[in-house]
């Protein structure tokens, strides 16, 4: 993004405010300009994946930061914006796209948290540790909310604190998962690390004394509530 053209100019909003949602789903690719680009920058924006003037020109910067969107939500990171990445960055229901395998929606859960979900689900289920458990894990903590605050300096989608990593990773979706499963770098233990006492059990409360396992919480009966909620999720997202 670089200097303003008339036309993106009178469309331009503050960096930080995301403008009114034009509705379009018109396919956005590098070279395109207008307003549609505008608007797709301040999403971007608003999601701290991009920065600098919103100018209303798809160029490789913002491509590359479409391709860190998709990549976080789940979706073909090929940084060309069609209908299921607008809808995921407007945090409304992503509809079905051939190779993605997203296939439904779950009410107050946006399409963005879905594709955190199919992170979570392809890094376990390579891991061979049940699909529920990063997900009961995050529900718990989180809501599946990748945030960037927390109790003390407890931070993304696991609320892992410090001492498991930098806060770039732990605030990146891949990385936290990652982390969870295989432990943190001053030697926390991950999911891996209990497999062996938890293997073959897939009941709502063995997921929640092995989710308990890793994260250590004040509240350890509260994972086991959220197994049911997390296969829905798990559905709906495709993985």
């Amino acid at each position: 993004m670089s200097q303003v053209s008339s036309a993106a100019r009178s469309s331009t909003v503050p960096l930080g405010v995301v403008a009114q949602a034009s509705g379009t789903s018109r396919t956005l690719r590098v070279g395109e300009r207008g307003p549609e680009v505008v608007e797709l920058q301040q999403l971007l924006s608003a999601k701290g994946l991009l920065s600098g003037a919103a100018d209303g020109k798809f160029g490789p910067g913002t491509r590359s930061a479409v391709v860190a969107f998709q990549s976080s939500a789940g979706l073909k990171a090929d940084g060309v914006v069609g209908p299921a990445t607008w809808a995921a960055l407007r945090g409304q229901p992503v509809p079905q796209q051939s190779g993605t395998g997203v296939v439904g929606s779950v009410p107050g859960y946006s399409a963005a948290q879905l594709g955190f979900v199919r992170t979570m689900v392809r890094q376990a289920r390579a891991a061979g540790i049940p699909a529920e458990l990063p997900v009961i894990t995050a529900l718990v903590e989180t809501r599946l909310r990748n945030l960037s605050h927390g109790d003390r300096d407890s931070v993304g989608l696991f609320q892992q604190r410090a001492a498991w990593g930098s806060f770039a990773h732990r605030t990146n979706p891949e990385k936290s998962t990652h982390m969870f499963l295989y432990g943190g770098k001053a030697g926390q233990r991950g999911a891996v690390a209990f497999k062996s006492r938890f293997e073959g059990q897939t009941s709502a409360d063995a997921l929640g004394r092995w989710a308990q396992a890793v994260q250590v919480s004040a509240y350890p009966d509260r994972y086991r509530t959220e197994v049911a909620l997390a296969r829905r999720l798990i559905a709906a997202s495709g993985a």
